[in-house]
């Protein structure tokens, strides 16, 4: 042991700054290294403190592990090239991992507080830096920042990029070590401006800032409940939060639950009763059953993790037919995370709901191939597009109602629909979406094609949302697996519904699976509706799933049917524009003073006839 801490303070010593003695993220110049080295050094230091059980070594190890954080969050403000992303999306995350399972033995072990909050920590940074590593390379614009500040940006992260190789190569150099200084402090001035001028964008790309557990419970009433799941190599845990207490829980073996998710996720979609009832059991006793007697009310926040993303927990019962399902009994509502649920994001502005139904019908397709020349290829996947007659029998119901704005078939097209979703407060997409496992950026939704000099394909990216200046309550994605994307590790699901959310949209309803169109079209529109009675968002989702389970045929209570959809994000009541425009309250006051002037001109000519 004294031997290997001898080779790795040598090794730390021979990549710090010259000069610079103090343990922290500015002595260092960025390189890979520097990240592999610290892993390995606090990897190092936990095995030797299991060993001997120093209370020195545990020290050390703690503050090598928050360094590690420190120095990654410092190269994330500066890094350009894909190669060095690529250590830091791979490496973060198996550090994160690997520390969540440190601390949280540390903490089963000793019950010490700071511990409990390490596991936190690690587990929410891990969730809140993996978006924005991937982002440079896919995203060209940002809602609201001009290109000109975005082109400041990456020159100076070139500038201080180029330095820090010329430290590395001649690193006794003096002269060039403040140079780097002077550039890496230009940088963050920049970035201060930034966090100023562009807060949407800089808590985006750049914050950092995890919210205290003591904060997090001070937020919470005594009915509300946070679980976030969370993994290591081995395991998953969930970290349940109440008003009162936090309670951490070592679930099971990652093989294990995946396996069954899996396997649940199948019986779901083959609409095996026999099977689903057996794993929705299995499942329920290893996910919920260890943590229900630590929740205080029914009001459920659920951040999932890895395959629980795939998981509607509101599916889940004891076995037999006397048991009912969890959404009888709890209101559960998910998160991307606990920093993002208790993000303080601006309030949505009025608005329409405006309503996206392409139908597929044989018109659209027509209109579509009358469009091509010669030379233009068929795209023969959207030629290939489903049917959906019953959102469009929806769209022409809602088009009698005041508050919508309904674009179906041919006027579903791309440009209509961007125009139109700054303005909007609910976006409701009830179309088909792909999503790209492989790369998650460039899941889609399908809207209606259009041929021209525009750049619009007819499909809506998930790296087009983040160039788009939302300001929405909710986006309604009632689409088959919409919510569903690449699942990356120590991350979760990257998708559209991620892609909304942090393009200015506070909420999303998203669908898991393959949804019947006819029923979810009928309960999406009964959550519509409920919405518009005054319910907070992830309440009318759940009382329109429960209007649906009423008196219905025994083969329709599979949650195939009514499972699907889920609330992500945000919560509270939406804040549609006003029933009435402006020029109806003007030209209600205009009648107003009318009538008035109406009844003193009558009562003044019979007050003259009585004379």
């Amino acid at each position: 042991w004294e031997e290997a801490g001898e080779s790795f303070e040598s090794a730390l010593q021979s990549i710090r700054l010259d000069g610079i003695d103090r343990l922290d993220e500015g002595a260092f110049p960025w390189s890979p290294n520097t990240l592999l080295l610290l892993n390995h050094y606090t990897d190092f230091l936990y095995q030797q403190y299991q060993e001997n059980k120093d209370a020195n070594v545990l020290q050390q190890f703690e503050e090598y592990a928050q360094l590690y954080l420190n120095v990654s969050e410092k190269f994330r403000k500066q890094f350009t090239d894909p190669y060095t992303k690529s250590i830091l999306i791979k490496d973060n995350a198996k550090v994160y991992q690997r520390n969540i399972g440190v601390y949280q033995q540390l903490y089963r072990e000793t019950k010490a507080p700071r511990y409990l909050a390490a596991v936190y920590q690690f587990s929410e940074h891990g969730r809140t830096c993996l978006l924005r590593d991937i982002q440079d390379d896919k995203i060209l614009h940002y809602q609201g920042v001009p290109d000109l500040i975005l082109q400041k940006e990456i020159e100076l992260k070139d500038q201080v990029a180029a330095l820090s190789e010329q430290v590395l190569e001649y690193p006794d150099s003096q002269q060039l070590q403040q140079t780097l200084f002077r550039n890496e402090q230009a940088l963050d001035a920049y970035l201060d401006t930034l966090q100023e001028q562009y807060p949407h964008y800089y808590r985006l790309k750049f914050n950092k800032q995890i919210p205290d557990l003591r904060e997090v419970q001070a937020q919470l009433s005594l009915d509300q409940n946070l679980i976030e799941f969370m993994q290591d190599d081995t395991a998953y845990y969930a970290l349940v939060v109440t008003a009162k207490k936090s309670q951490l829980h070592h679930l099971g073996l990652n093989s294990t639950i995946d396996k069954k998710v899996d396997a649940w996720k199948k019986a779901i979609t083959t609409r095996d009763l026999k099977a689903t009832e057996e794993l929705g059991d299995q499942l329920y006793q290893l996910l919920w059953a260890p943590i229900r007697s630590d929740l205080s009310g029914n009001r459920v926040n659920l951040i999932p993790s890895g395959r629980l993303f795939y998981l509607n927990f509101e599916a889940l019962k004891p076995k037999g037919k006397e048991q009912v399902y969890l959404i009888f009994d709890y209101h559960i509502s998910y998160a991307l995370s606990i920093n993002v649920l208790f993000n303080d994001s601006s309030p949505a502005h009025q608005g329409p709901i405006v309503f996206v139904a392409p139908g597929f019908e044989a018109d659209i397709k027509q209109n579509y191939q009358e469009q091509l020349d010669t030379l233009t290829a068929v795209d023969e996947a959207y030629m290939k597009t489903i049917r959906q007659p019953w959102s469009l029998k929806l769209a022409k119901q809602l088009k009698k109602q005041r508050g919508f704005q309904i674009y179906q078939g041919i006027e579903a097209k791309e440009s209509n629909v961007v125009r139109q979703l700054p303005a909007a407060n609910v976006l409701y997409f009830s179309t088909h979406a792909i999503a790209n496992a492989l790369d998650p950026l460039r899941s889609k939704l399908i809207l209606a094609k259009e041929l021209g000099a525009q750049i619009e394909d007819g499909y809506l990216h998930a790296y087009e949302l983040f160039g788009l200046s939302l300001n929405a309550d909710l986006a309604i994605l009632s689409a088959c697996e919409s919510g569903i994307g690449n699942l990356q590790a120590g991350e979760g699901m990257i998708s559209l519904a991620y892609s909304l959310q942090f393009a200015g949209c506070q909420s999303t309803a998203l669908s898991l699976w393959k949804v019947d169109e006819k029923i979810n079209t009928q309960i999406t529109a009964a959550f519509v509706e409920n919405l518009r009675k005054g319910h907070h968002k992830s309440e009318a989702l759940r009382l329109a799933k429960l209007s649906f389970l009423q008196n219905q045929a025994e083969e329709l209570l599979h949650p195939f049917y009514w499972g699907g959809m889920i609330h992500m994000g945000q919560d509270g009541v939406i804040h549609p524009a006003a029933r009435f425009g402006k020029w109806w309250l003007w030209a209600l006051g205009v009648a107003g003073l009318l009538l008035l002037l109406f009844f003193r001109v009558s009562l003044n000519r019979k007050a003259l006839n009585l004379r």
